[in-house]
């Protein structure tokens, strides 16, 4: 399946951001739903607990009045003064009570209404028994006896008793609509819970579905990255391998050319300034050396024939250097280090061992890479001195050029650089590695190790692991690096 239409199947799932929204609404929701709950039965609760201690308050308040009357008569059976001071501790009780009922039954003017007959009758049953203490006081047996008859005496009990009952009746049927609230809030609380627990239940299975949606597209999506990423890596292998080829043959190309321009300047000028040296040197005796500006002229042409021989010469060692085929490498790179001291005037310190190389690619490759570090250093490098070695090992040879020059950085080194990277394909191209250590003001040390398997006719390069640094005798000085 092509990546853009993955693309599309992934956009087309729910966004994990909605369902986090829709989970958060359904949390909001059953927290509501919970909290209409909690309020109802918190309200039916506190209506129950109200009317139990209305309850309570009026039983206290009756037994406060049956406890005043009880100490009353004792008082008056017995004369004795412990059951006076009872009697007034219990009147003090009646009356707190009194006010604990006035304070609880003052909610509502239902309420109030009923109070205010109980209270009328609990202070006239109070007004009763403190007459009758004041009579039986001032010993009037007549008047107390009238007072205490039966029949008046059962009268406000009775009284007070129906009006405790009618309101006890009364908070019974708020109590059982408080109950009624209670089961109610308890049922909405029931199917919230059961609903919003089915409605996250369904919405954690769609988000479990969602994200395995998304992680199966997202592995596929990957997968195909992963397969385009191959392919574009090969592809760019397969076009690096062929770069490299096609710049190892415009590099060969190049060789041949400069080898072939040689040869022809070696072979076709060098015949016509031999010649043109013998017919100078067959003219000398025919012409007038007497003369001046003849003798003048003949020596002028004969040192300019032998200033282009040079620069014939030079010519074609830069090209190509002949002694590299005919003296051999150590030789080629004496030469070439001493035709560097005499242009720059900057010295070289040559260490370089004898070494037998029959690959002529690999004696041209290490000739090619002194000789291009020792143009840098002569354009850029503003050194003093020079160091170069060349070491053969077993199985690698390794060669080393430092200067101790102003150096450069090598992050900064830009694109148009061919110099250097000439040189590491070069390197690269045989099995070798290259290796630059600069840094601005510290010089520039270049190292190359190249396997010794190059040298074999035919044989393939293999890189090898950059081998340790072989080091300079004692006697060659360091340079700065």
């Amino acid at each position: 399946m092509p990546l853009p239409k993955m693309a599309q199947e992934r956009e087309k799932l729910l966004d994990p951001a909605f369902l986090l929204v829709l989970a958060l609404m359904l949390a909001a929701a059953f927290l509501s739903i919970n909290e209409i709950a909690y309020q109802g039965a918190r309200h039916a609760a506190q209506q129950t607990f109200a009317y139990q201690d209305r309850r309570a308050d009026i039983n206290r308040l009756v037994q406060a009045l049956f406890n005043a009357q009880t100490h009353l008569r004792g008082y008056m059976l017995s004369s004795q003064p412990e059951h006076l001071d009872l009697y007034q501790q219990s009147r003090q009780h009646l009356r707190d009570e009194l006010g604990a009922v006035s304070t609880r039954l003052s909610a509502s003017d239902a309420d109030r209404a009923t109070f205010g007959k109980l209270q009328e009758e609990v202070i006239y049953q109070m007004s009763e028994m403190d007459l009758s203490l004041r009579l039986f006081q001032q010993d009037k047996p007549e008047a107390l006896q009238f007072l205490l008859s039966a029949d008046r005496a059962s009268e406000p009990l009775q009284s007070i008793q129906a009006i405790s009952d009618n309101i006890v009746q009364e908070q019974g049927q708020e109590m059982r609509l408080g109950r009624q609230t209670l089961l109610r809030s308890l049922l909405i609380s029931r199917i919230g819970v059961a609903f919003l627990s089915a409605a996250a239940l369904l919405a954690f299975w769609l988000y479990l579905r969602q994200v395995k949606a998304r992680k199966r597209i997202d592995a596929q999506i990957q997968q195909r990255l992963m397969d385009e990423r191959d392919a574009l890596e090969k592809q760019v292998r397969q076009r690096t391998a062929s770069l490299s080829e096609l710049a190892s043959y415009l590099q060969q190309v190049r060789e041949n050319e400069r080898a072939h321009l040689a040869r022809e300047l070696h072979d076709e000028l060098g015949a016509l300034l031999t010649a043109a040296k013998l017919d100078i040197a067959r003219l000398r005796p025919r012409i007038d050396m007497g003369n001046a500006e003849i003798k003048e002229r003949i020596a002028h042409l004969s040192d300019t024939l032998n200033q282009v021989i040079s620069l014939k010469r030079r010519i074609i060692e830069d090209l190509h250097p002949s002694t590299l085929s005919t003296l051999g490498l150590n030789a080629a790179l004496e030469i070439l280090t001493q035709r560097f001291t005499n242009t720059t005037g900057v010295g070289v310190e040559s260490n370089h061992e004898v070494v037998s190389i029959h690959n002529a690619d690999l004696r041209l490759t290490i000739y090619r890479v002194i000789q291009e570090s020792l143009n840098n250093i002569a354009k850029y490098a503003k050194a003093s001195s020079v160091q170069t070695f060349l070491h053969q090992y077993p199985s690698h040879l390794f060669v080393r050029i430092r200067d101790d020059g102003i150096g450069f950085d090598p992050d900064k080194v830009g694109i148009h650089s061919h110099g250097l990277r000439g040189m590491r394909h070069r390197i690269e191209a045989m099995g070798g590695q290259l290796r630059i250590d600069t840094a601005p003001g510290k010089g520039c040390t270049i190292t190359a190790t190249l396997p010794m398997v190059a040298d074999l006719p035919g044989a393939s390069s293999h890189p090898l692991p950059p081998p340790p640094v072989a080091p300079i005798p004692p006697s060659a000085p360091e340079a700065a690096s």
